[in-house]
């Protein structure tokens, strides 16, 4: 074995290692574009499915992750013709008390706010923008949103644990 080789033999799972992020790096912002794209299809499709249901009336559970103030989360929003009808706590089943300069649409949202946020993230190019439908209804049911990397603290989750709902298509 020449001195060469005894020398540079254990740097070698290194200099692979450090080759293949390299040539990694370039595919990551090929694929910017795209999902940026899938992304808009996704929205699109999964609102249209949504509005499509066309439902009466639903409720969901809700919980939402940051560092922000505001409501009860978890929360239990009952929304009928598209208006926030109550917000519950969903272990105690009892109204939840927000502020009484504010109404419970201040403070909560309904599916149709989740799918303005998820909008409103595209449009301001955040930098994370993680989102699942329901596969049935095509509600969204995660939202990650982390509107710029440089920033500590200011991202944001909703999550819906529990839907249930009467579609004037799909009546319960």
């Amino acid at each position: 074995m020449s001195l060469i080789h005894r020398l540079y033999q254990p740097a070698i799972p290194f200099i692979m290692a450090f080759l293949l992020i390299i040539l990694s790096l370039p595919a990551c912002s090929l694929f910017d574009g795209n999902d940026r794209n899938s992304a808009d299809s996704s929205f699109r499709e999964n609102h249209q499915k949504w509005q499509a249901m066309d439902y009466a009336e639903y409720t969901f559970t809700l919980d939402r992750y940051c560092f922000c103030g505001g409501g009860l989360y978890p929360a239990k929003v009952v929304v009928k013709a598209d208006t926030i009808f109550s917000v519950l706590d969903p272990h105690s089943q009892k109204p939840v008390s927000i502020d009484s300069t504010l109404t419970y649409e201040d403070v909560y949202p309904t599916v149709e706010d989740l799918f303005d946020l998820i909008k409103d993230a595209m449009e301001k190019d955040a930098d994370r923008l993680d989102v699942e439908y329901n596969n049935f209804s095509g509600f969204p049911w995660r939202i990650d949103i982390d509107y710029s990397k440089q920033i500590a603290d200011e991202e944001i989750r909703y999550e819906i644990t529990s839907f249930s709902g009467s579609s004037h298509l799909y009546p319960v």
